[in-house]
């Protein structure tokens, strides 16, 4: 790891180092010339008071000691400019992070055209970039203001390439105001603390956004679902095993599944595929989604279920 300021590099000092003690020089020069200058304007003014010497010799000298003067300023800017040269042969870490492999080594000749020496990644905090299609912003903006909050209030989690969770949460600190055309999505980016280093740059990882605390909810295969005039309902399988309607009211789909907000109980049986076979009140035989014929249908009598699960 490094620091701002730590050295890095050091590239061929001696002719900017021989710039800059030339520079001092002049500079020396240049006061040596303007104290002398400065004097001898003394000088005449104390003669032009016995008026031992003339108005016009005096003013000469005027002029002769503030050009000295101002050759004591070009003086410390040419020094200034030969300094600011001779600091930049060494190269040093303009921001703290880890330091990469050096792209080059003792003796290598580098140029304006070479490219970077190293690179710095800033590892702590590391940002994270994402895309989220129009659709999945929008739904997400819509649950952000049913919540009462913004995207700052989501929780990123990262699903790290092992499969493992991250156990740093990060929160959403930028939205891209532009969409993406060719993939139909606009980029996000999440702050997360690294203060191992597990997280390397240009890494790739699985993002898991959260916003507020979870929450549990019933939710079924949206296969289930059906519609007609009075609304949505699905169809359970009853203690006596006969099936029957349950009228339902859901809220956000999950993948498959859809969450039922009001009309199902956990654990209930709810007739997941098939449901053109089987009327209200017949009895029926509760079988498992796997459980089905080799062509995928269900066999006379069967009816594929799922328990209304709560996650």
């Amino acid at each position: 790891r490094v620091t701002v300021g730590d050295a890095l590099f050091q590239i061929e000092p001696e002719q900017y180092q021989a710039v800059v003690d030339q520079r001092q020089a002049d500079l020396a020069m240049a006061e040596a010339n303007a104290e002398n200058a400065v004097a001898q304007f003394n000088r005449g003014q104390e003669l032009l008071k016995n008026k031992t010497i003339a108005q016009s010799q005096v003013d000469e000298l005027k002029a002769k000691a503030a050009v000295a003067r101002a050759s004591i300023a070009q003086a410390k800017a040419a020094l200034t400019a030969a300094e600011l040269d001779l600091n930049y042969t060494l190269v040093t870490a303009p921001v703290a992070g880890r330091l990469g492999l050096a792209r080059y080594t003792v003796g290598n000749l580098v140029g304006p055209d070479s490219g970077p020496l190293a690179t710095i990644v800033s590892g702590d905090p590391i940002y994270v970039d994402f895309p989220l299609t129009q659709r999945q912003l929008l739904e997400a903006k819509r649950n952000l203001k049913a919540r009462g909050t913004d995207a700052s209030g989501v929780v990123v989690t990262l699903r790290l390439p092992d499969g493992s969770l991250y156990d740093q949460d990060g929160r959403i600190n930028f939205v891209d105001v532009t969409t993406n055309t060719s993939t139909d999505s606009v980029t996000v980016r999440a702050e997360i603390s690294n203060p191992d280093g597990i997280l390397v740059d240009a890494q790739y990882v699985g993002v898991v956004l959260q916003a507020g605390e979870p929450e549990s909810a019933i939710v079924v295969p949206q296969s289930a679902l059906q519609l007609d005039q009075q609304g949505q309902f699905v169809l359970i399988v009853d203690a006596e095993n006969k099936a029957q309607v349950r009228r339902v009211e859901t809220g956000p789909a999950k993948g498959a599944d859809i969450v039922v907000s009001s009309g199902l109980k956990e654990g209930e049986l709810v007739i997941t595929t098939g449901m053109q076979k089987v009327r209200p009140g017949q009895v029926v035989s509760a079988t498992p989604p796997q459980a089905l014929a080799p062509d995928g249908q269900a066999t006379p009598g069967d009816a594929p279920a799922t328990g209304a699960s709560k996650q």
